[in-house]
């Protein structure tokens, strides 16, 4: 699907979808392919980066490769090592958490997005977590409204839970080339059932030139039974984006306070994007 010059605020609006959280990255590599100058043929996004705090590590973060069989529908698999948000606990950790996903998008049109994605991942425990996902993206008048669902189905020999996440946020113009979203986040995971909540709010600056800047912050509290391990969490985080010619290179820093953990996580990424002939 190519878009109309009278579509373009809806590009940078969907751009900035695209880029607004990590701990989205298939749903957000796919909004951004869409409609940044229509759906390409394929994609290939990869990210990697450091964490300081309890790993330490670097390397390879998150990587996906995506084809289009058709202008509206998309098909990807997707590689995720920590770097999803859709695990406070891990996040907060930092510890590794290998996750292998599938996922499937359709575009109606411009006009609502819907997506659904499954997968796996090993978690430090040795155990399997199975993970469904289905979000939808709802765009009038140069706004979207995004929802999402999570579930994560941890199987043990003495123990199985679930881990529930919903989300929404709401994605708004502010000018000529700013874009602010307010963003909510509730969770319940760990054989434990903590609970945690999170308030955010996200604003963007896309250039004339199509590099974009952009500067995020977030507020929440854990309400656990373990000693230590309620509180308040906090987090700031901030990125840029760069095109060369079809392509982008990102970067990010983000840093998060929590009752048990402090870290900090550097990211560089690439996206490349293959046209259809």
């Amino acid at each position: 699907m190519r878009l109309r010059k009278s579509d373009r605020p809806l590009r940078g609006l969907l751009r900035c979808l695209a880029s607004i959280t990590l701990g989205i990255l298939g749903f957000a590599f796919g909004i951004g392919a869409a409609h940044a100058g229509g759906a390409p043929l394929a994609e290939l996004h990869v990210y990697a980066g450091s964490q300081e705090g309890n790993s330490g590590e670097i390397g390879l973060r998150a990587a996906e490769a995506a084809f289009w069989p058709t202008s509206h529908d998309r098909v990807a698999v997707r590689y995720d090592n920590s770097l999803s948000q859709d695990n406070a606990q891990l996040a907060r950790l930092g510890i590794n958490a290998e996750a292998y996903f599938l996922s499937y998008l359709h575009d109606f049109d411009g006009r609502v997005l819907l997506f659904g994605e499954v997968g796996t991942r090993s978690l430090p425990t040795g155990q399997d977590q199975s993970i469904y996902k289905s979000e939808g993206v709802f765009l009038k008048n140069n706004r979207a409204a995004k929802i999402g669902l999570q579930l994560s189905d941890t199987r043990a020999n003495l123990t199985s839970y679930n881990d529930t996440l919903v989300y929404a946020l709401y994605n708004l113009p502010a000018g000529q080339h700013w874009r602010l979203e307010p963003q909510v986040y509730l969770s319940q995971s760990g054989t434990n059932r903590d609970r945690e909540w999170r308030a955010a709010g996200y604003a963007e600056y896309n250039a004339a030139k199509k590099w974009q800047l952009g500067v995020g912050a977030g507020y929440g509290e854990v309400d656990s039974i373990l000693p230590g391990v309620s509180g308040e969490v906090f987090n700031v985080h901030a990125q840029v984006s760069l095109p060369i010619r079809n392509h982008r290179v990102h970067f990010q820093v983000r840093y998060e306070e929590a009752p048990t953990s402090r870290f900090t996580v550097g990211l560089i990424g690439v996206s490349l994007r293959f046209d259809r002939k």
